[in-house]
């Protein structure tokens, strides 16, 4: 495709000026500079899992962009400064699997590289969010999180490249997907930044990789709320996790915990001795557990709650 889009003359784009959709997708990608520059009403933009090495800057001319999609474009190593935050009308961000290499806030100038304040910057009209987060301390300051539209998103924070089988590409398919956070490494550190707190709040898919310091999973990561949006749960390859949550505890709090989760995956969980510890809150906690899958948790019990005068409205099936 790079050959193909080798001069001006080449594109068969009519008026280019008219054009409002552009998929240059699974594509090995030159200089594109020339072609962004003519598309001034374009409204969607897709590069994605295509080679490219640089986002043009003249993608921040784009005033009437609505998307723009960059997933798995593991080459992208350049965004010049400037780019995201002048999309003053950008609905819709995919970048998972994508681009690392955020610059510093403060200092920027024109030939630095973006920084996740641009990101931050369009907070006002963001509905949706795909983005791969390296360093949590990025979301310190993120208040867009904050406005009373609630935002779509996938996110994983700390998550190495060699995660692949759960990348966004192999998770996710299409556009479609619901509220999904991936996380590695300390609990605490995390626990402490607001946004983080919000996504686990609002998650539909929680995915913890690596993690530790977090004994009870429900009273540390969603004291009040119980996880009341999550409907997958995965935990993998943690030292510290003894129980989902401690139901005893939660009793207290007046509302059931997981009351519309499907399935939940245990993988190498070494500490892991029960779900629930204790009497389950009501008969609406985990009423809609349907898949347990279980590999390599050498404490867990086989009974899996340790019900006195609570019953699961259905038998989960379990694997493993």
């Amino acid at each position: 495709m790079s050959s193909y889009l080798a001069s001006k003359r080449s594109l068969p784009l009519g008026e280019p000026k008219y054009l409002h959709t552009l998929c240059l997708e699974d594509c090995k990608l030159g200089d594109i500079s020339y072609v962004i520059r003519e598309l001034e009403n374009l409204e969607i933009l897709s590069f994605a899992r295509s080679q490219i090495n640089k986002l043009p800057i003249e993608i921040g001319l784009l005033h009437r962009l609505r998307m723009l999609d960059a997933t798995d474009c593991e080459g992208l190593g350049e965004i010049p400064h400037g780019v995201l935050s002048n999309l003053r009308r950008l609905e819709e961000l995919y970048m998972a699997d994508s681009f690392l290499n955020w610059g510093p806030t403060t200092g920027s100038n024109e030939k630095s590289m973006a920084s996740f304040d641009e990101v931050m910057s369009l907070s006002d009209h963001l509905n949706v969010l795909a983005i791969k987060i390296p360093n949590v301390q990025m979301l310190r300051n993120a208040k867009f999180l904050l406005k009373s539209q609630p935002i779509r998103f996938h996110v994983s924070i700390n998550i190495s490249w060699s995660y692949k089988n759960n990348s966004f590409k192999n998770r996710i398919r299409g556009y479609l997907f619901e509220n999904s956070l991936m996380l590695r490494g300390d609990v605490k550190e995390y626990l402490e930044i607001g946004a983080v707190r919000y996504f686990l709040k609002q998650s539909e898919d929680l995915s913890l990789q690596h993690t530790y310091n977090l004994k009870y999973v429900i009273e540390e990561f969603d004291d009040q709320g119980g996880f009341q949006h999550l409907k997958v749960l995965s935990i993998m390859y943690d030292n510290n996790i003894e129980y989902l949550m401690n139901g005893t505890d939660w009793t207290r709090r007046g509302q059931p915990a997981f009351p519309i989760l499907k399935s939940a995956t245990f993988e190498y969980v070494d500490k892991l001795k029960v779900v629930c510890c204790g009497e389950l809150p009501d008969k609406h906690s985990f009423m809609n557990l349907r898949s347990i899958t279980i590999d390599s948790c050498d404490e867990l019990n086989i009974c899996l709650f340790t019900i006195h005068s609570t019953k699961l409205g259905t038998t989960p099936k379990l694997k493993g």
